[in-house]
């Protein structure tokens, strides 16, 4: 029998963090191990583009460990808009409005992130509509707050 990746390291990202745009999403053990049936884990290595910008699909990225950068393209190649570390999430804006990707998002740092697509969200709102609601209220939260920020508001994915 092969053995679950463990959620752990992510729970852990999530409550020690303090940046910003922290994600809080406040779930109990049995609402944690609900939800990562809907998580897939995703290793990361320096330079990898998780997301690219104009791209249609629907999935939001938990960060774990490592550190992304989102960039748009600019005169001289590319302007960096946002550092996004662990405990947040990448890709909240396409993931919450199906509109393509405001901007690239690249590995700096190698770590892994957990996948939530829009499909397996779905599902997880037919079998616990309470944790979609609260993944989705902070998927909200973290896009709402980088919005406000003064330099950061590009940076929603």
């Amino acid at each position: 029998m092969i053995a679950e990746p463990s959620i752990d390291g992510l729970i852990q990202a999530i409550g020690n963090g303090s940046a910003y745009d922290q994600l809080q999403l406040p779930l109990n053990p049995f609402e944690w191990r609900e939800f990562a049936q809907a998580l897939q884990p995703l290793n990361l290595q320096v330079g990898h583009v998780l997301i690219e910008r104009g791209g249609t699909d629907r999935v939001a990225y938990l960060i774990e460990s490592g550190v992304l950068s989102a960039h748009i393209p600019d005169g001289s190649g590319r302007m960096r808009l946002a550092v996004l570390n662990p405990g947040t999430v990448a890709g909240e804006g396409g993931f919450l409005s199906a509109q393509p990707r405001s901007a690239s998002v690249i590995t700096t740092s190698a770590g892994r992130v957990w996948c939530l697509s829009i499909h397996r969200f779905e599902d997880l709102a037919l079998r616990s509509p309470q944790i979609a609601l609260l993944v989705a209220w902070a998927f909200g939260s973290v896009a709402v707050r980088r919005c406000n920020h003064p330099t950061q508001r590009l940076a929603i994915t």
